[in-house]
């Protein structure tokens, strides 16, 4: 399912989103970080963006198919693109899900598949060595995948429901009526009724070159990476781009606190506060603000700090962009004893009241920017995250320079600007919250 919260909360001061695996080849700075990414060709005429990286001897191939997540789904079909992610394991060309599993495993062979609200992923990582395997295996996932009716019901039935429609309260408040408010996979009852007919048309609508954005990271050259690409997609369909039929949706923040009960000891409390466009001239300014209040990585952090180390109120605090083709919303997150909930609400409310009316200092703007550049030159340190990080990256709009202009951007972040722009978008008394847990 969609890793896209998980993902956000380890990097919540920023705007990296990117993937943590097991690679440990190390990035030599003098090359790959100076790399940028071109956008070539194929000879089948594929348009990419391609990295060439010389710091590792693994290629990594991101894909992402266009408006074709939860929300651009009919309603009823709207969880077919959590369904496909799981379900295209199943099994593909000649290789039943066991022996797809065998050759992925026995081949060091990494291949992911997750939907978001927007966009459906694949991710392939490899060696140099099995490049051609790899790339098969990867050709046939979306060239024909098998969905048999007993494995997929399989995975249907293996879903946790509670945990997708846990994510799904706090976006269902502040989205409202939006397509985005639907979660990962909408209403349980009408994901289990999708079928292999669901799937499959799915797949002959979405999975196709046209709707493909592709970037591809590696110690390869310009020749060998558009081979690799016509390789992949292969017997793919050109097909027409999925159109953007969404609109843009301010999210919505009222002083409300909606309450679940949920077995156990502690509770988890979801607020939301109001964001700043991926693109904004100000993101910069915003990412220093929300990563003052909350970074997960910044130990000063002021829910850290206030919340945890001197009240004792929490176990674990944070806040994280959400960041969509139509809308950008800061999303927290507090771990709390049942008993201390109310009282862990109040204090962060008075923390959000007391960064708006006397804004920060100079020593703490430069020690979250230290933090926050820090955490950019650490999370790119593997070829995987630097080909994760620039894909998210061109995906959303940014260009090639975007390491410089990030660094260069976040530098020039002044006390002045943070405080102007917490006293515009900090309200606590605008906060939508759900508590989820025993003393709900």
């Amino acid at each position: 399912m969609i890793k896209n919260i998980v993902l956000a909360c380890v990097l919540s001061c920023s705007f990296l989103y990117a993937e943590s695996n097991n690679d440990k080849a190390t990035i030599n700075s003098e090359n790959s970080v100076k790399e940028k990414p071109i956008e070539l060709t194929s000879q089948k005429g594929m348009k990419f963006w391609f990295l060439r990286d010389k710091s590792s001897k693994l290629v990594h191939v991101k894909i992402a198919f266009l408006n074709c997540g939860t929300a651009y789904l009919q309603k009823s079909k709207c969880g077919t693109a959590a369904l496909y992610s799981e379900a295209v394991f199943c099994g593909a060309g000649r290789y039943s899900k066991q022996d797809f599993e065998k050759q992925c495993h026995d081949n060091s062979i990494l291949i992911s598949c997750y939907s978001n609200l927007d966009n459906l992923q694949f991710s392939l990582t490899t060696s140099e060595i099995v490049l051609q395997d790899a790339a098969n295996l990867l050709n046939l996932l979306l060239v024909s995948p098998k969905f048999d009716e007993k494995e997929v019901l399989k995975v249907q039935n293996s879903t946790n429901f509670g945990e997708a429609i846990t994510r799904r309260f706090l976006p269902a408040k502040v989205f409202e009526s939006h397509a985005y408010s639907r979660g990962e996979i909408g209403e349980p009852e009408d994901y289990m009724k999708l079928t292999i007919k669901d799937l499959n048309e799915y797949r002959r609508r979405f999975l196709v070159k046209k709707n493909a954005k592709v970037f591809v990271c590696g110690a390869l050259t310009e020749q060998q990476a558009k081979a690799l690409v016509d390789k992949v997609f292969s017997d793919l369909p050109d097909g027409t781009q999925a159109k953007d039929t969404l609109k843009d949706v301010e999210p919505r923040l009222l002083s409300k606190v909606d309450k679940y009960y949920q077995d156990g000891p502690q509770s988890k409390i979801l607020f939301a506060l109001k964001g700043e466009k991926f693109l904004s001239k100000r993101r910069m300014t915003a990412i220093v603000l929300f990563g003052l209040l909350g970074n997960g990585t910044f130990m000063r952090s002021k829910i850290f700090t206030k919340l945890r180390t001197e009240q004792g109120l929490i176990y674990v605090g944070y806040v994280y962009p959400v960041d969509l083709n139509h809308a950008n919303v800061i999303f927290g997150t507090l771990i709390t004893d049942n008993k201390k909930t109310e009282t862990a609400m109040f204090s962060l409310k008075s923390i959000i009241k007391e960064l708006k009316e006397k804004g920060i200092t100079q020593e703490e703007l430069d020690l979250v920017k230290s933090n926050i550049l820090g955490t950019i030159l650490v999370g790119l340190r593997t070829s995987a995250a630097l080909s994760q990080f620039y894909f998210q990256n061109l995906l959303k709009g940014r260009g090639a320079n975007v390491i410089d202009e990030i660094t260069e951007r976040m530098r020039q972040v002044q006390v002045s600007d943070v405080n102007s722009l917490a006293r515009e978008i900090l309200n606590d008394d605008a906060m939508s919250f759900v508590v989820i847990g025993g003393n709900a």
